[in-house]
């Protein structure tokens, strides 16, 4: 994989740490909003649960006054608790997760019952203010007879009785409706008192059952609301936790993603640098390898041109050479330059082998004023011979 390839996956797992932290990001954000919406369910909840308290003090306040009620009154403390069971029936619908519907319908019931013993209490006073009336129109009439006298003549007591006399008396008439009245007044007052005192104690019942039935219903609902919202709030809480985390994880993979990127960048480069600077190094040898090659084969050139000119020119002479001594000294210079030009065609292949890796150099010291000695003589017998 080339440099190349190696910049674009670390742009790519750039952007996919980046899309990854973006989705996170998003999700979380969709999570938070779903948390704080049932928080807002749980606080509606809990406001209902505050009005139908407070509407419930309200409607027992009102029925402290059922003594004084009439039928107008009744019927708002009807309609009062009519708004308070649909409130109920709702609360029931909506917080399944926090109470029982059990509870709801208790309430519920209690609050019924008790409106049918205000309303029993209140026929009961109003039979009182009856009873009252009848009184008032008839007692005048009762006691007008209780204040009716006859007029009764009989003896007179003593000795004036034993003598005949007589004395006339105004006695009152017997008061037996003014008696009847007042045995029924006490019977009725009796039996007003009796339902009075059973409407009271069954009221008083209803009103503590209902007072702790409310409360434990209250406490409860409250109880519970608060811990979901407790409970919504370390949601929120490890939800921002485990987002944080997920996002420190992505950004620490990325950065060690793009350090280990960047090292292996850095890498190729010092090694393309390294082997750039190898290649021009090997294209500077084979500059100068080029060169010296060219210049050997000069030197070659010129050295083998001359032992050839020298093997011509004595062949020539020792074919035209009837001296005995004289053609073997030309041959001998034949030979010689034969040899010579052996020896600089092996020491070319050596040469050869050497750039080619062929050949291992073995380096061996030799003195070099021999070997420019039979150059010399090598050049100056043609020389002289010219």
């Amino acid at each position: 994989m080339n440099i190349q390839h190696k910049i674009l996956f670390g742009y790519v797992i750039l952007m996919a740490v980046i899309g990854s932290m973006t989705a996170i990001l998003l999700f979380d954000r969709a999570r938070i909003r779903e948390i704080e919406k049932e928080s807002a369910e749980i606080r509606a909840v809990r406001l209902d649960i505050n009005t139908v308290h407070r509407r419930i003090t309200e409607l027992a306040t009102l029925g402290e006054s059922v003594m004084a009620w009439d039928t107008t009154e009744y019927r708002v403390y009807h309609e009062k608790r009519m708004s308070i069971d649909t409130l109920l029936v709702d609360l029931k619908q909506s917080c399944t997760g926090f109470v029982l519907p059990e509870q709801v319908d208790t309430l519920r019931i209690l609050l019924s019952d008790k409106e049918h013993h205000l309303y029993r209490i209140m026929k009961a006073f109003h039979r009182q203010e009856i009873a009252d009336s009848l009184i008032a129109e008839q007692l005048p009439k009762v006691s007008s007879q209780a204040t009716r006298t006859r007029t009764v003549i009989r003896k007179k007591k003593g000795i004036a009785g034993w003598f005949g006399k007589k004395d006339t008396v105004t006695v009152p008439v017997p008061a037996a409706p003014l008696h009847s009245l007042n045995e029924r007044l006490i019977s009725m007052q009796e039996k007003r008192i009796r339902e009075l005192n059973t409407y009271t104690d069954s009221l008083r019942f209803y009103n503590q059952e209902l007072n702790a039935r409310l409360n434990s219903f209250i406490i409860q609902l409250d109880g519970q609301a608060q811990n979901a919202f407790q409970y919504r709030e370390q949601e929120i809480a490890e939800a921002q936790k485990h987002s944080f985390r997920l996002i420190a994880g992505l950004v620490g993979a990325a950065i060690i993603l793009l350090v280990i990127s960047h090292f292996v960048i850095v890498r190729d480069l010092r090694r393309r640098d390294r082997d750039r600077r190898h290649l021009e190094e090997a294209v500077t040898q084979n500059r100068n390898l080029s060169d010296m090659r060219k210049k050997v084969i000069m030197t070659l050139s010129h050295d083998i041109r001359g032992p050839l000119n020298a093997i011509s020119g004595s062949a020539e002479l020792a074919m035209n050479t009837r001296d005995r001594k004289r053609r073997n000294a030309y041959l001998t210079d034949i030979i010689g330059s034969a040899r010579h030009i052996t020896q600089l065609a092996n020491s070319l292949l050596d040469l050869s082998r050497l750039n080619e890796a062929k050949e291992t150099l073995n380096p061996v010291p030799f003195r070099l004023i021999p070997f420019l000695d039979r150059i010399a003589a090598e050049y100056t017998r043609p020389a002289n011979d010219r």
